[in-house]
């Protein structure tokens, strides 16, 4: 008789979305299953459907298979562990290393099927988030933990980046998983934004600059960042002969002077077509300087902010296309208030106003039934702090039937 030599098979690494299929891409969790009406509190139960992560619309678990494990003698369920974290685009770099102890635990399916599965996950784009927020273990009586624990269900992500499962713990056998579907049908977009302070502000505050293209612009890109959405800094090389031009790192904005007639410290509704007279937002297609993350494109219909000392408005304003359609401003938004926030969290006015041009559509309105999608804790809302602040955005229709993420996409103002 011919012994045949078999030999072992290798763990299989899977990657499960929150409709149970097999992936090979995931998505930033948006904190759409995180909120009760009116509360601003974090949903964080031992119960997944009242879980804050297990209850997320971009949730997902790990699921393996070692065949070396099944056992026909196992009376009960046994557990695992596999470390998880997130690396940048060349799959070299960690992003998020988890901390301290960044396993997490798997339990088995079914006793000796050698099939183990981990909790919930859920990625986030916000530093604030691991560093604030606990999460449950997804482990039946063990309770909340914070990040650098093991079993912590978050990690910090890159919309250009991956996860990476190494299983065994400590084996440094990894398995990636993108971040976002990609290839030919990739989802992910760019949000170009030429931005602009005004002369007497920037006289005022020499300091703000920084400011904008640090923590604001930075602010809208984490926003952004959990629809797919890369928020950059664009300059019109023909404005930038113009104008004065400030570099702050990689990004780039423009002070330009008080046209007259404007009040910069309570800028007007009519006053708002001076102040865009000078910097069209129609740019000439394939300028130069224009190269973002996915290579060169054209800056056509290119969002416009403007940071003023104030205006009639509040805190900003954005000229939508529905009510702007033949002005000079049509694409443009103000964001006021900034000079006194210098070094501080500003909140997310720009992100805000952003979002009013990208949906062509005025503030949030709760839906019918609301459920766990109410206004308090999102972008176009109001009200809330820390983790439910409103800089959260919905995949789900609101009142007006209008998914915002849906209708950013569809947006003049959106490149591919």
């Amino acid at each position: 008789m011919t012994l045949i030599s078999v030999a072992p098979q290798s763990p299989i690494v899977s990657f499960v979305d929150a409709s149970h299929s097999v992936t090979d891409y995931v998505r930033f969790g948006l904190y759409d299953g995180a909120f009760d009406p009116p509360s601003v509190l974090l949903n964080n139960d031992g119960d997944e459907t009242k879980n804050f992560v297990g209850s997320d619309s971009r949730r997902f678990f790990v699921r393996v298979v070692d065949m070396s494990t099944m056992s026909t003698s196992a009376t009960k369920r046994r557990q695992t562990k596999m470390v998880w974290q997130t690396y940048e685009d060349d799959r070299k770099t960690v992003h998020d290393h988890g901390g301290a102890d960044p396993t997490i635990t798997l339990v088995e399916t079914a006793a000796g099927s050698g099939i183990f599965e981990s909790p919930w996950l859920m990625l986030v784009s916000d530093p604030w988030e691991t560093q604030k927020v606990k999460t449950t273990t997804g482990i039946a009586g063990l309770g909340e933990v914070a990040y650098g624990s093991g079993d912590y269900r978050l990690r910090l992500a890159s919309m250009f980046g991956h996860i990476a499962v190494e299983y065994p713990a400590g084996s440094g056998d990894r398995t990636f998983c993108q971040l976002f579907r990609r290839g030919v049908a990739d989802e992910r977009r760019n949000v170009p934004v030429q931005l602009f302070i005004l002369e007497s502000l920037y006289k005022k505050y020499p300091l703000l600059p920084d400011y904008v293209l640090g923590p604001d612009l930075e602010s809208a890109r984490r926003v952004y960042a959990r629809m797919g959405m890369w928020v950059w800094s664009v300059v019109d090389p023909v404005q930038a002969k113009t104008f004065k031009k400030v570099t702050v790192g990689k990004e780039s904005l423009l002070i330009i002077p008080v046209p007259a007639g404007v009040n910069p410290d309570n800028v007007t509704n009519d006053q708002r077509d001076l102040i865009a007279g000078p910097i069209p937002g129609l740019l000439a297609s394939g300028a130069s300087g224009t190269t973002g993350p996915y290579g060169k494109m054209a800056l056509t219909d290119t969002i416009r902010a403007v940071y003023v000392g104030g205006c009639v408005d509040g805190q900003g304003v954005a000229c939508r296309d529905m009510d702007h359609m033949a002005r000079a401003c049509r694409g443009m938004v103000l964001v006021a208030d900034a000079q006194g926030k210098i070094g501080s969290d500003m909140g997310s006015s720009l992100a805000h106003e952003i979002c009013h041009m990208l949906t062509d559509a005025a503030h949030y309105v709760d839906p019918p039934i609301v459920g766990r999608y109410h206004g308090a804790s999102n972008l176009m809302g109001g009200g809330g702090t820390g983790v439910g602040s409103p800089q959260r955005l919905w995949d789900a229709p609101n009142a007006n039937y209008l998914n915002q993420s849906e209708t950013m996409r569809k947006s003049h103002y959106i490149r591919g």
